[in-house]
């Protein structure tokens, strides 16, 4: 089923997902999404499990302040390079 909803961003950058598509999708309070953006096309996407590699993303953020996607590349980079 093809559902398009039109949001709002709040002041927070925050918005809500449609009633309808979050009772499609099965999203409930407390569940997971992952954002990207590709060339300014954000999908979102609900995910069960956390992989490996955005635990990692996740605690650098949370020591380091903001790390881009281009930061976790340059250090998968520099892994792969040792």
């Amino acid at each position: 089923m093809f559902i398009e909803k039109h949001v709002i961003v709040g002041e927070r950058g925050q918005i809500t997902i449609p009633k309808e598509i979050r009772d499609q999708e099965n999203i409930r309070p407390n569940q997971l999404l992952k954002i990207v953006d590709i060339s300014g096309e954000i999908s979102i996407k609900k995910i069960s499990k956390i992989c490996g590699e955005d635990l990692i993303l996740s605690a650098l953020s949370k020591a380091h302040g903001k790390i881009t996607m281009k930061d976790w590349e340059d250090i998968q980079k520099e892994r792969a390079d040792r």
